[in-house]
This record gives structure tokens, sequence and C-alpha cells, in this order.
């Protein structure tokens, strides 16, 4: 193989090269903004409301609409300030919030 020819193959591979990188370069960043947006909108949709329905305590999804489940735990059972809290709501986080407060208030 000539000179010219050895040059031409080696500019060739540092060109398909540059655009392998760059296109994996590409799609990774596009891959990270969907999980991202995908991320927002799981950590969006997190999120749980209590509320008093007919004297008892009924969980809410984020949205404060969705009833997510209805408990046997009468509001009479919370202090005075809790029930007051209870009417507009009681807001928690994550799941793991809303267990420990049902927990500590079904024993």
């Amino acid at each position: 193989m000539n000179k010219r020819a050895y040059i031409f193959c080696l500019v060739a591979a540092v060109i398909v090269a540059t655009f392998v990188i760059g296109y994996n370069i590409g799609t990774d960043k596009q891959s990270k903004k969907n999980n991202s947006q995908t991320n927002a909108k799981v950590i969006e949709k997190e999120g749980y409301w209590l509320q008093s329905v007919e004297g008892y305590i009924v969980v809410f999804e984020n949205d404060r609409a969705t009833v997510v489940a209805s408990t046997e735990i009468p509001v009479s059972s919370l202090s005075k300030k809790e029930q007051d809290v209870l009417v507009e709501g009681f807001y928690f986080d994550t799941a793991e919030e809303l267990f420990k407060f049902l927990e500590a208030n079904t024993s």
C-alpha cells in the first residue's frame, strides 16, 4: 500500500470515529434529557394527602382527587391540633412518611 492510500485510510478512519463518537454523545444527551423528564413526572406524581371524609382518614394522591385508600382510623383518635390540620389536609412527600404517620396513629 502506498503512502497516499495509507493517509487516505487514516483520515477516513478518523472521520468515521469522530462521527460515531459525536453520534453517541448526542444520543446520550437525548437519553439523559428524556430520563430526567420522566423522573420529573414521577417526582411530580409522588406525594399523598390525608383528609377527613365522613369522620375517617382518607389517603389521596398528589392531585387530591384520586383516592388511594380509605382507612378505618377515626378522626376523633387524633389530637385536636391534628384534627384542625386535617380539615385542610396533611401532605406527605413520600409513601414512607405517610406509612409512619398512619402506623403511629393506628397503634
